[in-house]
């Protein structure tokens, strides 16, 4: 199942979320494969894509980041998808 995260960060907590990100990485976690992240040029906030159809990894891979971020998480489709969620199949 594919993911978007939207990660949105305090002022206060930016230098400690892209000083964690420079040790740790994203902090991958097996079972999690990361598609790709962009960040905003402000640096307060980022969205990825993720696969996995373990929940419980992906709350694995998020828990080292929430005490210092916000991180929403939606399940999505690609259009592949949604033409088979359309046409009934």
């Amino acid at each position: 199942m594919l993911f978007v995260a939207h990660t949105q960060i305090e002022t206060k907590n930016r230098d400690a979320v892209y000083n964690r990100f420079q040790e740790i990485g994203n902090g991958e976690v097996e079972g999690v494969k990361l598609l790709g992240t962009w960040h905003s040029l402000t640096q307060d906030e980022n969205w990825s894509v993720l696969e996995s159809s373990d929940a419980i990894q992906i709350a694995k891979l998020f828990h080292k980041w929430t005490d210092l971020a916000l991180n929403n998480l939606t399940p999505v489709v690609d259009n592949d998808d949604m033409y088979k969620v359309l046409s009934n199949k």
